[in-house]
């Protein structure tokens, strides 16, 4: 009996490793030897067959033949392989034991460019909001690595990130949530990985990051990302080698230098063409694009280099190149960053031509009443209620600029007279009577007049309606997520005679029900939040922020002053729960945030939907006097600012590490919590 044991054993242990051998002959990744398209990976745990991953039944390989049979939950599927005589490179592999189905596949080290096999042009414009899913296989000596997902959609405020790990043999899984073509970057860390990838709805890619750095992509956009990657490394040669900054130049300079630029990579487009067996359509027009709007974008960049207190304006020969180049654009618009960076740089120049910008109440409610012919304005008393907007922003600027006295003169001459008819007007008995009948109608204008004047530029340009339309959805679905607020129906209302498609409204909509449910969630740990009301009396700076931070004395405190209509606030507070989750264990961390300038609601909705609540965290919503007091008395300009409060209460860091950094912060801390702790 023990005999019979004995020789199982050894029978068994011969097979496996008559399977391991097997299985290091067929190792490795093998492509398609007519379109160049990665087919099969066969690893030591896994293979990767039909986009998806499968595991070993059953190797059976001789000298020249064999088969593989691999299983995937109850599917199981068999692969018969014939390799070539004296060529271990090249194989026929395919389910049909005759071969009859068999691809000729080649062993490749390293991933060649494929052929495009789907249509030549891009896909028709969509933007149904659906999900894809991203895996792939991502050989560590650690036992998992983080897996990151950054999405560059349009349509939000600011990108999202997916998080996933690999599990024990290196494989991982997400799913990424996508709005037509959406650009994606694939990312991790410990590994050096950088993919940027556009993903469809429904789409599945797979990767395969090779020990050497090459990247290798399965999957029905796979032939397509790949062409992009290597486009990207030739074309970004020309950005990458440029260090030229544009307030370096005057804007006839600039604009010369980013033409210049443009046409380098035009060159290293077509380089990359002729290099290129059979570069596909939509590769081309995709980088033809991503060329002319980066161009734009980057022409646009100086504006930042304008001398504000000169209120200095671009050229108008400057601009008109801009706006040939923005009139280049072709559908489809969305899996184009470069387009919707350019297309928000214009409008923001052209809408916001002060530091400061004002909309006023009572002009809001003028505008209103003459628009839905409500009352009847004359056109010298719409003219001046304009330039009491404008006066009022240019008066609030030069405060900003810090002006001298004569140039404030100056600057405000030519809006003194329309400023005195206007205030007139505003006081008459007439217009208070009006005020006090539509009073509610002012909040809903304001909304749609802050949208109507970022979509105004584009009136301007000679563009297809449809991407106008599709630029106001990027600024409705943006508007909500700055808000964290539903819309009132009069928006809706407005959304929906602007967005003809239903698509694009649908994703206006689906936005608008997303905050409503938000505003029905109860709040998480509402212990969290503070009151105010107590230190309202309190007048000395120094004495309001001993009071904010005496309960939490002998403890090391994390402050944060942000606002809701701070993007960067927001899109670095997003990683703050994963940071908590890491030191929950860590009695002695209080996590301080400080809301400047927030509305109640928004700043409540953005808790809810971000967790942000709990044990650790103490929530304060300043009115607007104490919050100007305390980032007076504590020297905070700039929003996302982090201080680091020591156990005595005094900051001991005015720079600490923002929660994007993720373990470094959480090091960090702790090492400010155990100070005595040896590093390593």
């Amino acid at each position: 009996m023990k005999k019979k044991i004995l020789l199982g054993l050894i029978a068994a242990w011969s097979l496996s490793m008559q399977a391991s051998e097997d299985i290091e002959r067929l190792k490795g990744c093998w492509t398609d030897t007519t379109n160049a398209q990665w087919t099969y990976g066969f690893f030591d745990h896994f293979a990767i067959y039909q986009n998806d991953f499968w595991n070993y039944d059953q190797i059976s390989l001789r000298r020249k033949k064999g088969r593989v049979t691999l299983r995937k939950g109850r599917q199981t599927a068999t692969l018969h392989i014939r390799f070539l005589p004296g060529k271990d490179s090249l194989c026929l592999i395919g389910p049909d034991p005759g071969n009859a189905y068999a691809h000729a596949v080649r062993r490749c080290d390293v991933p060649p460019v494929p052929q495009e096999t789907s249509p030549a042009t891009a896909p028709p414009a969509a933007y149904a909001a659906d999900s894809a899913v991203v895996q792939g296989y991502v050989p560590s000596q650690k036992a998992t690595e983080q897996i990151s997902i950054s999405v560059a959609s349009p349509f939000h405020e600011s990108e999202q990130t997916i998080h996933a790990h690999t599990d024990s043999t290196g494989r991982f899984s997400a799913t990424v949530p996508v709005t037509g073509m959406t650009e994606t970057y694939i990312t991790c860390q410990a590994g050096g990985l950088v993919v940027p990838a556009i993903l469809a709805p429904k789409d599945t890619l797979t990767l395969y990051a090779a020990p050497g750095g090459q990247v290798f992509l399965m999957g029905k956009s796979a032939a397509f990302n790949r062409e992009r990657l290597e486009g990207f490394r030739q074309i970004n040669a020309v950005w990458s080698a440029d260090r030229t900054q544009p307030d370096s130049l005057s804007p006839d300079e600039w604009k010369s230098h980013c033409l210049q630029r443009m046409r380098l990579q035009r060159q290293a487009l077509e380089a990359y063409a002729r290099s290129t067996p059979k570069p596909s359509r939509r590769t081309l027009d995709y980088f033809d694009q991503h060329i002319t709007m980066q161009c734009a974008d980057q022409m646009l960049q100086r504006r930042f280099a304008l001398d504000k207190k000169q209120f200095e304006r671009l050229p108008p020969a400057f601009l008109h190149t801009v706006d040939s180049l923005l009139e280049l654009a072709r559908p489809p618009y969305t899996g184009h960053e470069a387009l919707h960076r350019a297309l928000r740089a214009y409008c923001h120049y052209h809408s916001t031509p002060f530091p400061a910008s004002m909309t006023l109440p009572a002009v809001t409610l003028a505008d209103y009443l003459q628009r839905n012919r409500l009352h009847t304005f004359s056109s010298r008393e719409l003219s001046d209620l304009k330039l009491l907007e404008e006066g009022t922003s240019m008066a609030i600027s030069l405060l900003y600029l810090k002006t001298d006295s004569n140039t404030g003169k100056a600057r405000m001459a030519p809006y003194q007279e329309a400023i005195k008819r206007s205030e007139q007007l505003l006081e008459g008995e007439e217009f208070k009577r009006l005020m006090d009948t539509y009073q509610d109608q002012i909040a809903p204008w304001a909304i749609r007049r802050g949208i109507e004047k970022e979509l105004a530029p584009l009136h301007r340009l000679h563009l297809p309606d449809e991407l106008k339309a599709f630029y106001a959805t990027t600024v409705l679905t943006r508007e909500l997520d700055r808000r964290r607020m539903p819309y009132p129906p009069e928006i809706l209302s407005f959304a929906r005679e602007q967005l003809h498609n239903p698509e694009l409204y649908a994703l206006v909509a689906a936005r608008q029900r997303h905050y409503q449910r938000l505003q029905g969630l109860a709040l998480n740990h509402p212990q969290s939040l503070k009151s105010t009301d107590s230190l309202e009396d309190i007048k000395e700076p120094a004495k309001l922020w001993e009071e904010i931070l005496k309960p939490h004395k002998g403890k090391i405190i994390y402050a944060d002053f942000w606002g809701t209509w701070c993007s960067p606030c927001k899109w670095q507070m997003e990683a703050v729960p994963a940071v908590k989750e890491a030191l929950a264990d860590e009695a002695d961390i209080v996590f301080l945030y400080l809301a400047v300038h927030s509305p109640e609601e928004s700043w409540l909705n953005f808790l809810k939907e971000t967790d942000l609540t709990g044990p650790q965290s103490i929530h304060y919503n300043l009115p607007p006097e104490m919050g100007e007091m305390l980032t007076r008395h504590l020297s905070v300009s700039a929003y996302p600012t982090y201080l680091l409060i020591g156990r005595d209460g005094r900051i001991i860091d005015r720079h600490p590490p923002t929660p994007r950094a993720g373990e470094r912060l959480v090091d960090y801390l702790r090492r400010m919590i155990h100070p005595d702790t040896p590093t390593e």
